[in-house]
């Protein structure tokens, strides 16, 4: 199980915060779909079979 706090600023319909999961591990994030990146980061990184930037880390080396 994961819990992940979420510390949220809505000010002018503009979302900004950070997103953290009790270890250390914290996103600061701006916009909802950087919300949802920080929530997946989060979740990824909690993972025993993930890394963090696994993915992104796979994808630069097909693209070299």
């Amino acid at each position: 199980m994961v819990v992940i706090r979420l510390e949220l600023q809505l000010a002018d319909d503009s979302l900004t915060g950070r997103a953290s999961d009790g270890t250390g591990t914290s996103r600061e994030f701006a916009g909802w779909m950087g919300l949802v990146a920080a929530i997946d980061a989060l979740v990824r990184g909690n993972s025993p079979a993930t890394a963090p930037d696994s993915s992104r880390a796979g994808d630069e080396g097909a693209a070299s």
